[in-house]
């Protein structure tokens, strides 16, 4: 009996070793300040959040997780993702020399492709053919699909003057794609009797997620087209409806029909969960022409987002949450969506899901959100809040007359805005010693005020507080310069309300940052 255990248990550890993915990947020439972060494919969902990972000195990582059946994972480094194919127990190597990327190239979301060929050195292991095909064809970047300024493929759909040339175009590049998976050498073992089954389940994976990629696509050029209209109606309310119109309504409805029917459900590649996502708002505004509001609140689009999904939409349970688990992703992670309903949202959903490991690495977030709400019920008088209303930027930094002031553009739904909060305590000393002021400036919409004060007692912000209206913002993005829009954003103004610096380091930066205030009080003192 007991040689019978030791042989089952022998068995099951070398079955449970085999399901496992392990991508081993290394940085030549590592410099040792960027991590490597990570989207893994988990119960069969391509998972909406990054996992971080340090490379050791030598630029060596690994990361491993478990997943049953086909998946792909996406690893980014310095901006730049590669996205991988694997299997249950799939091994997987690939190196990228740092020494390859330009200095100024580092940082940006994108790199030229050719750049990305260069650097990368080796990608091998298991289906090295399919994930060579993955980072190494045409196709490398892997953009976003759902961009307010469309990537390189949509705004050819943009521009495409009538739905047959956006057909040409869209069928064209899926078949230059198809032609290129047929060809691929799946290599499996040649032994295994379900090999032909396997490689004809793997090729039929791969072209669906090129019909989900160009049918994402097609839909951001779409509203591409419906933006352009929207701007020229706004500005001429009897303009001609000749940029996006009933013919392009019509192709929409066209592709909702087919993608519903032909596009199958593989939760574990992102370009199907972003198609389906971009449809399901598409299919909610594709026959709007104005600019409007929207009648339904922040909480029912919680609600609908997380709980009231349309399962003729997403066809299985498994792609309805995966669907719900992008709304956790995106109303967790920043502050404008915080209250009770969210937090009952995500009590149900727990419910729903009682064994997903995927819903319980959001509890440290679930468990800020409860903080907040508690906080929230009571009160901060630190946080003075600035309730006159100024037509310019000048106007409200005149307030501010005789001091130095460190300015802190932000929102409730900025996540990196919130991030930056929890450095703020390295500024203290500064604000003490009153050598500076802080002046939090809120670019959030007049109808969230609530929300607004509520992350101002959360976050315990010391100092003074100014919500801007839409004239305000104008003013203020005119006399900063720089990247409009883009927030955070933290400036210096001196004490005779002139800018000092117009983009001053984050609280993250510290050091830095210190650096800059103590250069302009040193100013003001010559």
């Amino acid at each position: 009996m007991k040689y019978l255990l030791l042989i089952f248990l022998t068995i099951w550890v070398q079955l449970a070793a085999f399901s496992q993915i392990t991508i081993k990947g290394k940085i030549l020439n590592y410099s040792g300040d960027d991590k490597v972060y990570c989207h893994t494919t988990q119960e069969n969902i391509y998972t909406p959040y990054w996992e971080e990972f340090y490379p050791k000195t030598n630029g060596a990582f690994t990361i491993k997780f478990e997943n049953q059946g086909f998946g792909t994972t996406t690893v980014s480094f310095q901006g730049k993702n590669y996205r991988f194919f694997h299997d249950a127990d799939s091994e997987i190597y690939f190196e990228i020399d740092q020494d390859k990327i330009p200095n100024n190239k580092r940082r940006l979301a994108y790199w030229n492709d050719s750049i990305k060929q260069v650097a990368t050195k080796q990608i091998a292991g298991k289906y090295q053919s399919i994930n060579k095909f993955y980072n190494k064809q045409v196709r490398t970047a892997y953009t976003t699909t759902r961009s307010v300024s469309g990537n390189y493929y949509s705004q050819m759909v943009y521009q495409a003057s009538t739905p047959e040339a956006v057909d040409q175009l869209l069928d064209s590049l899926m078949q230059i794609e198809f032609s290129q998976i047929e060809r691929l050498p799946i290599n499996l073992d040649l032994e295994d009797p379900l090999a032909d089954e396997k490689t004809s389940e793997i090729k039929s994976f791969l072209r669906n997620e090129v019909r989900a990629f160009y049918g994402a696509i097609f839909l951001n050029g779409m509203f591409l087209k419906r933006k352009e209209q929207v701007t020229k109606l706004s500005k001429d309310s009897t303009a001609a409806r000749d940029i996006y119109n009933r013919r392009w309504e019509q192709m929409i409805e066209d592709f909702a029909y087919e993608a519903v029917n032909d596009i199958e459900p593989i939760t574990s590649s992102p370009d199907y969960i972003e198609l389906i996502e971009s449809l399901d708002v598409t299919l909610g505004s594709y026959q709007e022409y104005y600019y409007k509001e929207s009648d339904k609140t922040m909480d029912e689009y919680v609600v609908d987002h997380l709980l009231n999904i349309d399962t003729l939409l997403f066809k299985s349970g498994k792609a309805a949450y995966a669907h719900a688990l992008s709304g956790v992703q995106m109303y967790l992670m920043n502050q404008v969506t915080y209250s009770p309903i969210l937090l009952s949202a995500m009590y149900e959903l727990q419910e729903r899901h009682p064994e997903s490991k995927l819903l319980k690495h959001y509890d440290p977030l679930v468990t800020k959100l409860e903080d907040y709400l508690r906080v929230s019920q009571g009160t901060f008088k630190e946080g003075k809040i600035i309730r006159k209303n100024y037509d310019s930027f000048d106007e409200l930094m005149s307030r501010f007359e005789g001091k130095n002031v460190l300015l802190d553009v932000w929102a409730t739904w900025c996540g990196p805005c919130i991030h930056e909060f929890e450095n703020k305590e390295k500024l203290q000393p500064l604000l003490d010693s009153a050598q500076i002021e802080l002046l939090y400036v809120s670019v959030d919409r007049q109808s969230w005020a609530d929300r607004w004060k509520n992350s101002i007692k959360y976050n315990q912000l010391n100092g003074y507080h100014y919500r801007a209206d839409k004239e305000f913002i104008v003013d203020m993005w005119d006399k900063l310069g720089g990247h409009e829009g883009a927030i955070p954003r933290y400036a210096l103004i001196d004490k005779n309300g002139d800018i000092f610096l117009h983009t001053a380091a984050r609280p993250s930066e510290s050091e830095k940052l210190v650096a800059q205030i103590n250069d302009l009080v040193f100013q003001n003192k010559e």
